[in-house]
């Protein structure tokens, strides 16, 4: 792992997929940004992201110039490089868009969430047009909300920030993924908080490890997707299991 070379990619101004992808290659490159050669499984692990979207992610990245195809690595996956050269931050290009296909370029700034209570202004601008629509303060409430209730039923807190190096790892591991459960919750606070109460009692009755919120999100979407396909029953989390069913029953109508 390179330190550089997560730093690098920390610096892209990129849509939310986009960034995590990114963000997992250069986690496995070297001190240069080389000798990149993770299989599209092992991505997918990394960043809790299903196959074709890493794919349609991946492509992108490449198209854009911010991955460059370097041959083959052990086992015949693609080998890959980071344009670092230059160092900084390369210049937007119009093309970049969310990994899903289709559509005008997306807007930028869903970079992960920064220890401040509120959104800076460039993570404000939404790259999906669920956030577009929500208004500024509700979008702050639900992300103070949801850490709240994440610190409140599992009793962790975000670690020191003192260093550049610890500021980007706490975005990693608390930020982006406080904000992913707002999105998953249509930043509806009262829906964020019982999200997170159903998840976190569903991993502790599961004796799943909970060490941040980056750690429960892959649970929070699995709930998600239960209630979608009406397969959901409440398991007793620390909210009122009718009242987290009945937030949840406004995403589906």
């Amino acid at each position: 792992m390179s330190g550089k070379a997560t730093g690098w990619a920390w610096d892209q101004d990129l849509p939310q997929n986009l960034k995590f992808v990114l963000l997992a290659y250069a986690d496995k490159a070297d001190h240069e940004g080389k000798d990149i050669f993770p299989s599209v499984a092992l991505i997918s692990k990394m960043t809790g992201l299903d196959r074709r979207t890493v794919q349609r992610a991946t492509k992108q990245l490449v198209g854009d110039e911010l991955l460059i195809p370097d041959g083959l690595g052990p086992k015949a996956t693609n080998r890959y490089r980071l344009p670092m050269d230059g160092g900084g931050v390369l210049p937007p290009r119009g093309a970049a868009q969310e990994a899903q296909g289709g559509g005008a370029p997306a807007a930028r700034g869903a970079a992960p969430l920064p220890p401040d209570p509120s959104f800076n202004d460039s993570e404000r601008q939404s790259d999906t047009a669920q956030e577009s629509a929500v208004s500024r303060a509700a979008a702050d409430e639900c992300r103070r909300e949801a850490q709240a209730a994440f610190e409140e039923y599992t009793d962790l807190h975000p670690p020191t920030q003192a260093t550049e190096r610890q500021r980007r790892a706490t975005g990693e591991m608390w930020w982006a993924p406080l904000r992913e459960i707002c999105e998953e919750s249509r930043w509806d606070k009262q829906a964020a908080r019982a999200l997170i109460a159903e998840t976190v009692d569903r991993m502790s009755r599961e004796r799943l490890t909970i060490s941040s919120p980056k750690s429960i999100v892959a649970v929070a979407r699995s709930v998600v997707a239960e209630i979608k396909r009406g397969a959901f029953m409440p398991g007793g989390a620390k909210d009122n299991p009718q009242a987290s069913v009945a937030a949840w029953l406004q995403w589906t109508t």
